[in-house]
């Protein structure tokens, strides 16, 4: 999935996730493309599908 929006000049992308095959958040990568600041979490669960690990980085 990706989010846009438009800052007068075109579409820039804001948001991309990744998913699980059960639906759960694997991945998520959201920023700022007008001033370049992203992040990236990865997440983690164990069996019962609980989150375990949240990693960042920019």
């Amino acid at each position: 999935m990706a989010v846009t929006y438009s800052g007068g000049n075109g579409p820039y992308g804001v948001a991309t996730a990744g998913y699980g095959p059960a639906g759960q958040l694997l991945n998520l990568y959201y920023g700022d493309p007008v001033y370049e600041n992203y992040i990236y979490e990865t997440l983690t669960y164990n069996s019962l599908l609980q989150v375990t690990n949240m990693n960042l980085g920019g």
